[in-house]
């Protein structure tokens, strides 16, 4: 099954193709703005070293957010459109199963049945935190549902004695985080999608996903009402 993943949702652009277990190629550029213009271009760069035609692809994975407005609404629209266009399914990861995914592919978590948490930093003092257990399969399952938090709440959540490890990612973490005995820092890209659509055996693959925005947006929609009359 070939498999196109990308994601755009951070500071970086970065596209995967592989066939079931092996990965036929993928290219990254870290980039905290023009995702737009990047992502198409490097999916067909993409495509070509990995000697895969677009009408080949079988479903493609991408992270929903939370992350930044304009990068979440990247893939998440390239994703809808390559489904309608190709026919293909798309599959929907969160940042923070992608993080979690990461952690496990790297074999930072391994203790089955243990706790961990994941905070996510994106600017603006944005932080986003989810509970995981580890389970007997490859993957974890979630405790809780993805929130955002203020940094006043930290200390109360990394205080848990069955707290394995925090993982954490982004450009404005706390201290607490940070200095915290078992603390690891984790950066996941396009790749670690493969990995998690692989093993993740209740994936549901749709014919469309939906962002996942855990704040509301900073635009204000002013209360003026706009008629035709109003434009000529």
């Amino acid at each position: 099954m070939i498999t196109l993943a990308f994601d755009t949702s951070l500071d970086k652009c970065s596209v995967a193709v592989g066939d079931d277990d092996k990965l036929l190629a993928s290219s990254e550029v870290n980039v905290s703005r023009g995702h737009a213009e990047l992502l198409m271009p490097m999916i067909q760069k993409t495509m070509a070293e990995a000697n895969v035609a677009m009408n080949e692809i079988d479903r493609s994975a991408v992270v929903v957010g939370p992350g930044t407005f304009a990068g979440v609404r990247v893939s998440v629209a390239a994703a809808n459109s390559l489904a309608l266009a190709l026919g293909c399914s798309v599959i929907g990861i969160s940042t923070l199963e992608a993080l979690v995914a990461k952690a496990i592919q790297d074999r930072v978590v391994e203790n089955p049945g243990k706790k961990f948490t994941v905070f996510l930093s994106v600017g603006r003092a944005n932080i986003f935190c989810q509970s995981f257990q580890t389970g007997t399969s490859e993957l974890a399952k979630p405790l809780d549902s993805a929130r955002r938090i203020e940094r006043s709440e930290l200390s109360a959540l990394l205080d848990p004695p069955d707290l394995l490890s925090v993982l954490w990612s982004g450009l404005e973490t706390s201290d607490l985080i940070t200095g915290h005995m078992r603390s690891f820092f984790v950066e996941y890209n396009a790749e670690t999608l493969l990995f998690w659509s692989k093993n993740l055996k209740m994936a549901k693959a749709q014919c469309r996903i939906e962002p996942v925005y855990l704040r509301p947006p900073d635009a204000k929609i002013g209360k003026r009402s706009f008629s035709p009359a109003n434009l000529a």
